[in-house]
């Protein structure tokens, strides 16, 4: 299947909570965020070097991913952080 990357680590599983805001994850700890339907993406910490397998948004500002060796992320900013 296709894959996307962003600066070079795969992307793995992608959320929208909203039709403008988005969150994808991937590997190496990787978090992107889009605020304008997917045109402009940005990185956003993770906190972890551990990769990141799927995302899911629990409410209109609060998404959680989780990946390997048991890694929870949680940002109640959308992503930003």
């Amino acid at each position: 299947g296709h894959c996307s990357q962003w600066e070079g680590n795969d992307l793995q599983d992608v959320t929208f909570i909203t039709s403008s805001t988005g969150v994808s994850v991937g590997t190496a700890g990787t978090i992107v965020r889009t605020t304008d339907g997917g045109v402009n993406w940005s990185s956003a910490t993770s906190g972890t070097g551990n990769g990141l397998n799927a995302v899911s948004a629990i409410t209109a500002s609060t998404a959680v991913a989780v990946g390997n060796t048991a890694t929870i992320a949680r940002s109640v900013d959308v992503g930003a952080t």
